[in-house]
């Protein structure tokens, strides 16, 4: 029964260029987005709706 506590640290400047600047270049590989891949960009097809059978 303990108690449930979190610790962070968040760092916020004026401009990106500036967390460039001051931010470690690991960090700020890591937070760049991913890039999309080849098959994220590909349309997905609709689904077509089943058929519903009818029991007689």
């Amino acid at each position: 029964t303990g108690t449930m506590t979190a610790v962070g640290e968040a760092n916020a400047y004026e401009s990106v260029e500036q967390a460039k600047i001051v931010e470690p270049k690991h960090i700020v590989a890591r937070n760049v987005p991913p890039k999309p891949s080849e098959e994220s960009q590909k349309p997905e097809k609709p689904k077509e709706p089943e058929e519903k059978k009818e029991e007689s």
